[in-house]
């Protein structure tokens, strides 16, 4: 029986795209040999395309096994375009087999082509992406300050991968995917410094494109009380290899979308505690589950009287241990 893993990366040993996932928390196999049991029980994989019947092979593989893979610069006429959950295209592969024509114009041919997602990606430019018989969608880099380009396409895919494990909505992944590379490039040497989970969704902070305004005014800054389940530096109890960074319980009284109480992270109690009373100060909002995580400290914490000291980044650093597993966005 074959291990469970996240994600199953062919033509790609030690590359970028594995350095990138492993830091986004993802379990990955690389493939050594083309054989099916490597590949089932993945969530998602990522193909290069420059491996000829190989790359077929295992993309075959993964249609019959119904998991949605990442492939890059596929030609709309490829048999890799036509299967793949998500088809990356850069500016140097419309430049080479579509000289002439606009992004519009390959994007039709691509769409035409495959149920899949096709991503047309254009440099520092604007990205296009859509499926067939979608309007076409335009979505912008996030600014940052370039440092080296090296790794940005391997990481692309990385956050493409990542969102397909993640189940995320189209603009959702192609957002994900673009933090990724935006963190990529601002850095050097990135196999040293590649993107973790909290640095994306801090870029993601950063802009409201594409995000649900949600209203969490009948929430932030309410008093609740409750008890902590899972104290500081305690094991999950179905996943014994995740220490619990933080003290982390629900909220007495307060059914939640799964149908039970309202988990809360308490922030600012640094000692293992089994009740406490505090204030909401942010919202955690999962946007591939049924439920949010709230954001609370003691009420004679300074961040009650002062919310806005405790950073978005602070936040998300002590909550990525859990919340990199989920998709989300946090409101305040």
């Amino acid at each position: 029986m074959s291990q469970k893993v996240d994600a199953y990366l062919f033509g790609q040993i030690l590359g970028t795209l594995t350095t990138v996932l492993e830091s986004l928390g993802m379990r990955v196999r690389m493939a050594i040999n083309l054989k099916e049991e490597d590949i089932a029980g993945c969530k998602a994989a990522a193909i290069d395309p420059f491996f000829g019947e190989d790359s077929l092979k295992v993309a075959e593989i993964c249609k019959k096994l119904n998991i949605p893979y990442v492939t890059i610069d596929c030609p709309h006429d490829s048999p890799l375009h036509k299967m793949a959950a998500v088809n990356v295209v850069s500016k140097e592969c419309t430049g080479q087999h579509y000289k002439g024509m606009s992004a519009e114009e390959i994007m039709k041919l691509m769409q035409a082509e495959t149920d899949g997602l096709t991503i047309i990606t254009q440099g520092g430019g604007e990205m296009l992406y859509a499926r067939k018989g979608q309007e076409i969608k335009r979505m912008k880099p996030f600014p940052v300050e370039v440092k080296s380009t090296l790794g940005a396409g391997d990481t692309f895919k990385a956050g493409c991968v990542y969102g397909l494990i993640m189940k995320m909505k189209d603009e959702e992944l192609v957002r994900f995917a673009s933090a990724c590379s935006g963190i990529a490039i601002s850095r050097f040497p990135l196999p040293l410094n590649p993107p973790k989970w909290y640095e994306v969704e801090l870029l993601l902070q950063s802009s409201s494109e594409g995000t649900e305004n949600l209203d969490y005014s009948d929430v932030i800054g309410r008093v609740v009380s409750g008890k902590i389940d899972r104290p500081l530096n305690t094991r999950h109890p179905r996943h014994p290899d995740m220490i619990y960074p933080i003290n982390y319980g629900y909220v007495d009284g307060v059914i939640a979308g799964d149908g039970a109480e309202q988990d809360i992270y308490l922030f600012d109690c640094e000692t293992p505690v089994e009740t406490y009373t505090g204030k909401v100060i942010a919202v955690y909002h999962r946007t591939n589950d049924v439920e949010d995580k709230w954001i609370v400290v003691p009420e004679k914490s300074k961040y009650a009287a002062n919310p806005s000291a405790l950073s978005d980044e602070e936040i998300l650093k002590r909550i990525e241990f859990q919340e990199k597993y989920f998709a989300g966005r946090l409101y305040r």
